[in-house]
């Protein structure tokens, strides 16, 4: 090429650049036609989910691997359309026996689509907003009309099923405390077996979780009354580790079992 062409070149690279965008993963996604969501979910998965350590980074993985690569791992982004979102939700929503397992179990349904949706949603915004493609809109945005409603989780156990739970939980073993602890705090199950004493503050009667370890990735505090005050100080054994509901001197977390409270709630006696 000419220099005058050389020099015009240089300044698209230049421009490009000055906007946030990589002239080199410019002229790689031109050459190959486009980043595919194979290629995107790829970068996704390293530069995103798990440079943050974000908790969900496996079910993101799982989501990917299992339904999104497998109808549309091929698909160049910048060409992905709604009828091959709308394609992918159809597929993943009817469940189909699952080949890896003993248990039997499906893959699919319509929480699995609602899932896959939701990441094939995140990566493509993700893409956009790191310039990785030439395209502005997301093509998987509002597609969960193509899902029935959400129904909001309204179960909740009766005084009697609480009578039982309590009653049960008094064998002297560790998920004694956490099963009561859970009908004190309100806590998710989860959140108490990974709970450490430097969350515990017993004088102000608080359970603090740090937004690493709450859902919303946002400090969350409980407050604690006196019977799970009373809990926690007897369960203070100066063990190794700091780990509230433990097993091992407190040097690792509690394996929460949640079928211990549907078993406690058939007996009703």
């Amino acid at each position: 090429m000419s220099l005058e062409v050389a020099r015009a070149r240089a300044n698209e690279f230049l421009a490009q650049a000055n906007a946030g965008e990589s002239p080199v993963i410019a002229l790689e996604r031109a050459a190959a036609g486009g980043l595919s969501v194979e290629a995107l979910s790829a970068r996704f998965l390293e530069d995103y989910a798990r440079s943050k350590n974000l908790r969900s980074a496996g079910k993101y993985e799982q989501a990917i691997a299992t339904h999104i690569l497998p109808q549309l791992g091929e698909v160049s982004v910048d060409a992905l359309d709604r009828e091959q979102i709308r394609s992918l939700i159809r597929q993943v929503r009817v469940p189909r026996p699952r080949l890896d397992t003993k248990r039997g179990r499906a893959h699919g349904g319509i929480e699995a689509a609602r899932r896959a949706l939701g990441v094939l949603r995140l990566m493509v915004g993700w893409a956009i907003e790191e310039r990785l493609v030439n395209r502005e809109d997301n093509p998987a945005s509002r597609m969960e009309r193509h899902l029935p409603k959400k129904r909001k989780a309204d179960r909740v156990l009766s005084i009697d099923e609480v009578r039982a739970v309590w009653r049960a939980a008094d064998s002297g073993f560790a998920f004694d405390n956490h099963a009561r602890l859970m009908l004190l705090t309100g806590c998710r199950a989860g959140e108490l077996a990974r709970a450490r004493w430097p969350w515990v503050d017993l004088n102000q009667a608080l359970l603090s979780i740090p937004a690493s370890e709450y859902k919303t990735n946002r400090p969350h505090v409980v407050p604690l009354v006196p019977e799970a005050v009373a809990i926690l100080e007897n369960s203070f054994k100066g063990g190794k580790g700091d780990y509230v509901l433990s097993t091992t001197g407190a040097r690792s977390r509690f394996a929460a079992s949640p079928s211990f409270i549907r078993r406690a709630c058939r007996v009703r006696s």
